[in-house]
């Protein structure tokens, strides 16, 4: 009798060490998985760490670019009117053509557009001049308001001593 006790301990003691390596591998098992999910997510830390970095590094060299980039937008917001304001652009135009000696000779508005978030007001524009003053004129065509010059075609008037007539197709811009 003692024989079977001894066997049945010995049968149980056995079965609960084999219960107890199961469960200890099964532990180690999910411990892995978890210490393997927890090096991905680190891994995946550390890439977006390097990502803001870099990020970091290109927001302070636009930080540097700030004063340059809000002076330019200011002057933007100064050459973009609310409106179209034509007779504006015309008296504009009128007196940056008399400031370079040319010949403001006419203006022609075609059909306004949208494009993106601002309003184009197409126009077509004569003067005559020299060529030196169609250049001077054309350098200083955006000083106080924005204008887009598209097309530019010239020839020459005849019997007029070197002057030129100027043919301008261009956008001013308007919210």
């Amino acid at each position: 009798m003692n024989n079977t006790k001894s066997s049945s301990n010995n049968s149980v003691l056995l079965f609960l060490s084999g219960l107890v390596a199961v469960l200890l591998i099964v532990l180690i098992i999910f411990s892995m998985n978890k210490i393997n999910s927890i090096n991905e997510q680190i891994e995946n830390e550390t890439v977006m760490l390097d990502k803001n970095k870099v990020t970091l590094e290109k927001l302070k060299q636009l930080e540097l670019l700030r004063p340059e980039v809000e002076s330019a937008n200011n002057i933007l917001i100064k050459q973009i009117p609310d409106k179209p304001y034509e007779h504006s652009l015309i008296d504009y135009i009128y007196n940056l053509s008399e400031k370079n000696k040319n010949s403001f000779v006419e203006i022609k508005f075609e059909e306004r557009r949208q494009k993106n978030d601002l309003m184009e007001l197409p126009f077509k524009l004569t003067i005559n001049g020299e060529y030196s003053s169609i250049l001077g004129f054309l350098n200083n065509i955006s000083n106080e308001r924005l204008i887009r010059v598209d097309e530019i075609k010239i020839e020459s008037i005849d019997n007029a001593n070197g002057l030129i007539s100027t043919y301008i197709t261009a956008n001013a811009f308007y919210k």
